[in-house]
């Protein structure tokens, strides 16, 4: 094998290597998102809960909320009843 064909083939296998390392840590960060997002959304429901409120009870109650229909404003024609001739 030459030396340039070599050379090429000891590059290539160091960015494979590369490219491990980097989904690796990838992966970890992904993990480490997910981790930091659960810990939101369980500090966001606390908050909502309060500290001797039950979970469940409260997502049936925001359910109910959001079931029932929402009231409806009229529309209105806001043109004038006289016609106006030019």
């Amino acid at each position: 094998m030459n030396k340039k064909n070599r050379k090429i083939r000891e590059e290539i296998e160091k960015n494979k290597k590369k490219m491990r390392e980097m989904e690796l840590h990838l992966q970890e960060l992904n993990s480490m998102r997910e981790q930091a997002e659960n810990e939101e959304i369980i500090e966001v429901m606390r908050g909502i809960v309060g500290k001797d409120g039950d979970v469940l009870e409260k997502l049936e109650l925001f359910k109910q909320m959001n079931s029932q229909p929402r009231p409806t404003v009229p529309y209105k024609n806001h043109e004038s009843e006289v016609e106006i001739d030019d």
